[in-house]
C-alpha cells in the first residue's frame, strides 16, 4: 500500500503563490471559483495539491507555475 502525503499552505504560501490578495482569495472562495481552506484548530490552510489544480486550469499547464521557463 502506497502512503501519500498531503501538503498544506497557509494564507502567505498561497498568496505568493497566485499574486493574489487576502481579500481576493476568500472572496473567490465564497464565490466557488477558488478551492476553499481547511480549518485545524483555529488556523485555516488550503491543500497544495487542490491550489495547483486551479492554477493548472487557469493556465492549461503544469510547467507554468513550477518556475521552469
Amino acid at each position: 500500500m502506497t502512503q501519500t502525503h498531503q501538503r498544506l499552505e497557509r494564507l502567505p504560501a498561497v498568496m505568493a503563490r497566485t499574486g493574489m490578495s487576502r481579500s481576493w482569495l476568500y472572496k473567490e472562495m465564497a464565490a466557488g471559483r477558488f478551492p476553499k481552506a481547511l480549518k485545524i484548530g483555529s488556523a485555516s490552510g488550503w491543500k497544495a495539491s487542490d491550489v495547483d489544480q486551479w492554477i493548472e486550469s487557469l493556465t492549461g499547464s503544469p510547467a507554468a507555475h513550477s518556475g521552469a521557463c
